[in-house]
């Protein structure tokens, strides 16, 4: 297995291929945060006689910067790693290294993978992808939705003309539609996928959660990157490494990780203390 660190940048992959697991010498290559940026990084190793089975690509979460190139790699067959930055961090103290730039940062991260083996990073599943977008489009709409008529009501308390009004009473019609049409298209999706349909069911038989909240719920609870043992009521799910286990019983450790704990919390209205989830207990969403 060949090592490859790869820093990541919103514009650009600064990374650093180990010659053998044992080496610190290494090439380095540069390409764009694109699709095509990763389809050239692997026709760099190509040339380098490795195959994609064959490498295996640490990576630290960049905010959302890292997803597209780890999903395009993952689909290509590459082993890829996301690693938490801090503890990337402390192992380059570990290895005496002060010097910060990308280059040496994508240098420790295939250090990193070579001397601990890190997991391989399971993507979700297609369903679960176009679940996470569409839930993400609605979100946006709905916040253009509550800002435009936020507008309008300041223009009900003030001297607005009528063109501005007319304006805003269009835009409101329009994302209003929209918001219905994604909600919709959420709801066949849902329909259309067996598995997704099941969760949502179990998941609408919570007291307090309804279509909205258990699409939101469902996105987080698809990711396999998310660890999960908790108990809503007498549902309690348990996961780890992409699989999502529910099981019955009273009693379970409420833990959620990284993104996935600010996304339930949305998603249930509750709050987040810690790592620990408190559900909404009242009406339906």
């Amino acid at each position: 297995m060949f090592y490859l660190g790869m820093d990541v940048a919103k514009a650009k992959l600064d990374c650093t291929l180990l010659l053998n697991e044992t080496s610190e010498k290494g090439k380095t290559k540069v390409v764009s945060n694109t699709k095509a940026g990763a389809a050239d990084l692997l026709a760099w190793a190509a040339k380098q006689n490795i195959s994609p089975a064959e490498l295996h690509v640490v990576m630290d979460a960049t905010g959302v910067y890292h997803e597209q190139v780890a999903l395009a790699l993952a689909d290509a067959g590459v082993t890829v790693s996301i690693i938490n930055p801090a503890q990337i961090k402390d192992f380059g103290r570990g290895l005496a290294v002060r010097t910060k730039t990308d280059g040496v940062d994508s240098f420790v991260l295939a250090r990193y993978g070579a001397l601990l083996k890190p997991a391989a990073w399971i993507p979700p599943a297609p369903e679960a992808r176009m679940l996470q977008a569409l839930l993400a489009r609605r979100d946006a709409i709905a916040q253009d939705l509550q800002r435009e008529r936020n507008r309008q009501e300041k223009a009900d308390a003030t001297d607005t003309p009528e063109l501005i009004r007319k304006s805003l009473e269009d835009s409101i019609e329009f994302l209003v539609k929209q918001l219905a049409q994604l909600q919709q298209d959420i709801d066949d999706h849902i329909n259309r996928h067996p598995s997704l349909k099941k969760d949502m069911n179990l998941l609408q038989s919570i007291p307090g959660v309804g279509p909205q909240v258990g699409g939101n719920m469902l996105s987080v609870l698809s990711s396999p990157s998310l660890r999960v043992s908790r108990t809503v009521g007498d549902i309690s799910w348990a996961g780890a490494g992409g699989e999502a286990v529910r099981q019955f019983g009273v009693g379970a450790s409420e833990t959620l990780q990284g993104r996935a704990c600010q996304n339930t919390r949305r998603a249930v209205h509750g709050r987040c203390r810690g790592k620990a989830l408190q559900p909404a207990r009242q009406g339906r969403l």
